[in-house]
């Protein structure tokens, strides 16, 4: 017997399922969202300053205002789907 594929909202909700049940038996969720967070640092330093020319405390700074920025920009469009609804 086959059986038939997951439709979008199933896939999605599996993938959820899985997420959380791998969150719930985390005991340390800093040291696991650790490489992600390095990754994710490194790829916008490398995007504000591809040739190195900024002096690795202006590449933070600019690091941290870039994450500030990505954080807002989803706030706002948060705030603006809610405000749809």
């Amino acid at each position: 017997m086959r059986r038939q594929p997951l439709t979008p909202d199933q896939r999605a909700m599996r993938a959820r399922i899985a997420g959380l049940t791998g969150w719930s038996n985390t005991r340390d969720r800093t040291e696991r969202a650790r490489g992600a967070y390095e990754t994710r640092r490194a790829n916008l330093a490398e995007r504000l300053d591809p040739d190195g020319a900024m002096r690795p405390d202006e590449r933070a700074a600019a690091v941290d205002s870039a994450i500030k920025a990505q954080m807002a920009r989803a706030a706002f469009a948060r705030s603006r789907k809610a405000a749809r609804r």
